[in-house]
């Protein structure tokens, strides 16, 4: 089954089967009218040509082998160039969303029950480093979007806190 397609000015609709839409740049429509697209069990949007699988982000931002691909709003169905970048591997990884075992609804958050306060950590090269005990989840969170500023720059996802 062909996809369909919706320009919107700058923006391009890509209509695949399973009422799954994504977007990218209108610019980017030549490169990828040749395939057909779906959403695979990775999230991402994928063709498969040969029996070789073809990552939408990846054709439309010419990736060379070994070097990723980062969404930066986290979202694999927004394939705008301008939601997309070129990143080695730990750039990518600081960018990931929060884990679905998170209980405190903060990345970077955990609850001490022995201290009976919030503990805020970060981990770069595989060093975790300790931010220290908050009151509140939202102090720890704080914290931790502080130090992800700091460690990894524009490549920081960094929590939404809601006001204290």
């Amino acid at each position: 089954m062909k996809n369909k397609y919706e320009v919107l000015g700058e923006s391009t609709l890509v209509y695949m089967h399973s009422n799954k839409v994504c977007i990218i740049s209108s610019a980017s429509l030549e490169l990828i009218l040749p395939y057909t697209w779906c959403v695979e069990g990775t999230g991402y949007v994928m063709s498969r040509t040969n029996g070789e699988a073809i990552k939408m982000h990846r054709l439309i931002t010419n990736a060379p082998k070994g070097i990723f691909v980062d969404h930066i709003d986290g979202n694999p169905l927004n394939n705008r160039l301008d939601n997309l970048r070129l990143c080695l591997k730990q750039q990518n990884e600081f960018n990931t969303k929060i884990r679905s075992d998170n209980v405190s609804g903060y990345k970077g958050v955990s609850f001490d029950k022995r201290k009976h306060h919030y503990r805020a950590y970060i981990t770069k090269d595989g060093k975790q480093y300790f931010l220290g005990y908050f009151s509140t989840k939202e102090e720890a969170a704080i914290a931790y979007n502080q130090k992800a500023t700091e460690l990894f720059g524009a490549f920081a996802r960094l929590n939404t806190v809601s006001p204290i």
